[in-house]
């Protein structure tokens, strides 16, 4: 008894895999989406004959022009209908071509649009939608037609004429007709014909929805290759979505050390702060050296409350310096130049504060580059010059040094390359030994 029913699972896994389309709204769908097919390819052949004929037949005048600009503009208007449709009736959402950038009628506009692709392609679907209707007009009908027919041929048995049904007959190579009448059929041979056609019905059923799906999926192909875009046109595309992707989170990531900073300057920076002047207030009063070990305590946490403030405070800085915020990356930039203990030139040649990942960047790039004088380059001067050339933010950076800075694979070079490469950036360092070392950094404005 088990092993028939492991048996028959098969079975009824192959049977609920063959006919389960029919009982979803998919094939359905895509069955009306054949069949509209044809009208709307008469109509689109139509309009594309007929307008591209006039237009061409017009050609020589003025009118001829603008007009069949006009027709391949009307290209994309099908193209983004057929995709719509693909999107109510099949559920396939296809990749959006860039708009067709229409800013004033002119000629260059005008010569914009003749040589849009995207319109001719538009136009090309347009003509093939004809032959395509027709063929999947066809296809469905008759397939759906036959499966039907045969599915629900034992209802229709009573009402079978008895004029008689053909059958052929293969002699030596030649094939005769002969006629046999339907009444001279037994009853049970008529239910029995007709019960065949049922059960070949019904098997004729699961293998239509998988001739509509086969036929759906060619169709798409074009639709894809005519009314979507292009290949270089989708990697055009995918690198701006990136861009824009890295772009909000190189903001995003600026916005939250902004936050940072202001909670650690507006919280525990005021904290130690506040303990600090409290200890300042018990070692003044225990002064008189009544308490010396107590004394000793006090004048210690009052120290280290002072070392965490400075320490805080340049953690805090160097997170997002405030001064930046408030006053521009001139003024940052002249801060780090004040605090720099080799003498630094500015040279500030920005009229225009940057958007905020610009300056942070660049403000970081200084702070770095001055750092790295100060500790390895033993020099004895240094510049800095920030300028704007053709849309970009320039930053250099020389020193006196003994040169042979290198990013390497590590530290804050490497680290500063990474920062500036994150906003589409471009670093570039000479630092031969014996010097000087220069850098520069570009960044392109946002």
């Amino acid at each position: 008894m088990a092993n028939s029913q492991d048996r028959k699972k098969p079975i009824r896994r192959a049977l609920k895999r063959w006919f389960s389309p029919l009982i979803t709204a998919k094939p359905w769908l895509q069955t009306i989406h054949l069949l509209m097919d044809l009208p709307i390819g008469i109509a689109t052949f139509t309009f594309a004959v007929t307008f591209l004929s006039v237009s061409g037949g017009l050609v020589v005048t003025l009118i001829g022009i603008p007009l069949l600009a006009a027709s391949i503009l009307a290209g994309r208007l099908i193209a983004g209908l057929e995709r719509q449709r693909s999107l109510i009736f099949l559920g396939e959402e296809y990749p959006k071509p860039s708009q067709f950038d229409f800013k004033d009628p002119s000629l260059k506009t005008l010569w914009a649009a003749l040589r849009d692709v995207q319109g001719w392609k538009g136009l090309v679907y347009a003509v093939v939608a004809l032959p395509l209707g027709i063929f999947n007009f066809t296809i469905a009908v008759t397939i759906w037609t036959i499966a039907l027919s045969f599915t629900f041929a034992l209802l229709a048995l009573p009402f079978l004429p008895h004029d008689g049904i053909q059958i052929i007959h293969f002699q030596a190579g030649n094939h005769h007709w002969n006629h046999i009448p339907w009444h001279q059929l037994s009853g049970w041979a008529q239910f029995g014909i007709s019960l065949g056609l049922m059960l070949l019905g019904i098997f004729l059923l699961g293998l239509t929805t998988r001739v509509i799906a086969l036929l759906t999926k060619l169709k798409q192909a074009i639709v894809g290759t005519l009314c979507g875009p292009s290949k270089q046109e989708k990697l055009h595309q995918r690198v701006n979505a990136l861009e824009e992707s890295r772009s909000a989170s190189v903001t995003g990531a600026a916005n939250d050390l902004r936050r940072i900073e202001r909670d650690l300057h507006d919280g525990a920076q005021q904290h130690l702060v506040s303990v600090a002047m409290q200890l300042g207030i018990a070692k003044e009063k225990l002064a008189d050296g009544s308490n010396p070990e107590v004394a000793e305590l006090i004048e210690t946490a009052h120290k280290d409350a002072k070392d965490a403030i400075a320490e805080l405070r340049n953690l805090v800085r160097g997170i997002h310096p405030t001064v930046l915020t408030d006053r521009g990356l001139d003024a940052a930039i002249s801060a780090l130049a004040a605090r720099s203990p080799i003498p630094v030139q500015v040279s500030y040649e920005l009229t225009e504060r940057q958007a905020m990942t610009v300056e942070a960047t660049a403000y970081f790039v200084v702070a770095e580059a001055l750092t790295n004088i100060a500790k390895h380059s033993h020099a004895s001067s240094a510049q800095v010059r920030v300028y704007l050339k053709e849309g970009v933010v320039v930053i250099e950076v020389r020193d006196d040094g003994r040169g042979g800075a290198s990013e390497g694979s590590a530290g804050g070079l490497r680290g500063l390359h990474d920062r500036v490469r994150s906003v589409e950036g471009k670093m570039e360092l000479s630092s031969p030994d014996g010097g000087p070392t220069k850098m520069v950094v570009e960044l392109p404005c946002e």
